[in-house]
């Protein structure tokens, strides 16, 4: 009896042990399900910007790679002052990273005055399609993007927006055949380029 005794209280102590472990392996399924989430709402806030931008510019061709290449840059800048607009709409966002989206959105109003007025009577070579392929991986990549808040989530996508217009400036440079688009798009790159660094220094450790 003895032993049957000792047997049993090892059963019920194994018992409530596994239901202890249940308990934290619920919590910890939760706090993840909580997390992803989190992580859903604040990419979803920037997702009708985003889509915006992407039909915009997939809508803007020109005759040749090298008009094109700024119709789509004047409609990719406006869509990251779009996503920083949403931003800094939004509450408790990180102080540091709503100074950058102020930046962000103000450097790219000048880009885009800048590249309007230089567009008329632009000519050049190269296909207009010649940005396909990079605008959709942009797009991917940016959709894909996420963090724990909408800090975290506007950092994310920056970085893949600004990566987008690298890859494109990059293509304007081999195939626009006109010398002021060229220096404008190497312009683009050291930029854009610049501008990646800075944000990811914003990124939580």
């Amino acid at each position: 009896m003895r032993i049957f005794s000792t047997t049993a209280a090892f059963a019920i102590m194994a018992s409530l042990l596994a239901g202890c472990g249940g308990q934290d392996t619920g919590q910890s399924m939760a706090e993840g399900e909580n997390q992803q989430a989190s992580q859903q709402s604040a990419s979803d806030i920037y997702m009708p910007a985003e889509t915006a931008m992407n039909e915009r510019m997939a809508a803007a061709e020109g005759a040749s790679a090298a008009d094109t290449w700024m119709l789509k840059m004047i409609e990719h800048h406006r869509g990251a002052i779009s996503l920083s607009e949403l931003l800094l709409s939004q509450p408790n966002v990180e102080p540091a990273v709503a100074e950058r989206a102020r930046m962000t959105a103000a450097d790219q109003q000048r880009d885009v005055a800048e590249l309007q007025s230089m567009l008329q009577g632009v000519q050049g070579t190269g296909s207009p399609d010649a940005y396909m392929a990079a605008e959709q991986q942009m797009s991917r990549q940016m959709m894909a993007a996420r963090g724990a808040n909408v800090s975290e989530t506007w950092l994310r996508k920056m970085i893949e927006h600004h990566r987008g217009a690298v890859a494109m400036a990059n293509i304007a440079v081999t195939s626009a055949g006109n010398e002021m688009v060229i220096a404008m798009a190497r312009q683009t790159i050291e930029k854009q380029t610049r501008e990646i660094a800075e944000l990811q220094r914003l990124l939580p450790s």
